[in-house]
């Protein structure tokens, strides 16, 4: 058992009046917790609420306990007392969640920090993750240490846990190409970003996976390109010098001033 202090040397004075019989304490939860504990919510703005409510018997045992720090439930347990059961949220559980504990990323007491995390999402994220801001182009939310702006902390019906699956997800920030009234002809890519985009950085502008014309060879073969006439003498241009990427009113999805000049 671990057995508080003055519990342990019968100093039941120290937190009970009427010599230590009554079951009283002399003073508040709080205020008789921190005359012997540190005052850990000062200068923090985010407070776990029992914490701020002076209920610290909620989480801890006053005289003696089996579990360390006096705590009435081992590790996840206590949380899920009062916190819904992240991992019955959906069928991809964070590794974390599934095999950690809660107090990895987050403090039972006081932060700086929404979600009483300890650290920024960025660095708590950082401490299991590579460092994803490395490269010449990077995404706004992951340059910005957003990474909840996508992925959910703790459990998803979804892979990589994203809040949403596919183009869906990007269409959150990004305009949705397959909804633009003024377009009759979209890329067959468009519904599926990741196939030309990676989703944290890249060395290559617009977040593409390759550069240049490489990302557009990957699906259209080189020979079915030099069979188009147009194409003849042209093949130092970048593909999307003629071509929308996403949408457009050409079935070649021809730019306006490429389709005016590919006409006869």
């Amino acid at each position: 058992m671990v057995v508080h202090q003055p519990f342990g040397e019968g100093k039941c004075t120290q937190c009970h009046g009427d010599g230590g019989m009554s079951p009283q304490p002399k003073l508040p939860a709080r205020q008789l917790c921190f005359t012997c504990h540190k005052d850990f919510m000062a200068g923090l703005k985010v407070k776990h609420q029992p914490v701020e409510n002076g209920e610290c018997a909620s989480c801890h045992d006053p005289h003696q306990s089996p579990n360390k720090n006096l705590l009435i439930k081992k590790g996840n347990q206590l949380c899920l007392t009062c916190h819904d059961d992240p991992l019955a949220a959906g069928k991809v559980k964070h590794q974390a969640v599934e095999s950690g504990d809660c107090l990895d990323c987050h403090t039972p007491h006081a932060t700086n920090f929404k979600g009483l995390l300890k650290k920024s999402p960025k660095e708590t994220c950082m401490e299991c993750h590579e460092d994803l801001a490395k490269k010449k182009d990077v995404h706004q939310p992951v340059g910005d240490g957003e990474c909840m702006e996508c992925h959910t902390p703790h459990a998803s019906n979804n892979k990589k846990l994203v809040t949403k699956t596919g183009a869906s997800l990007c269409w959150n920030c990004h305009d949705n190409f397959l909804e633009q009234p003024k377009s009759k002809f979209t890329h067959d890519a468009v519904d599926d970003c990741l196939a030309c985009h990676d989703p944290h950085q890249s060395d290559t502008p617009k977040l593409l996976k390759k550069a240049g014309n490489a990302m557009c060879f990957d699906c259209h073969e080189d020979k079915d390109i030099k069979a188009v006439k147009s194409h003849l003498g042209a093949e130092e241009k970048s593909c999307v010098s003629c071509h929308d990427p996403h949408a457009g009113q050409d079935k070649n999805l021809l730019k306006p001033a490429a389709r005016s000049m590919a006409k006869p």
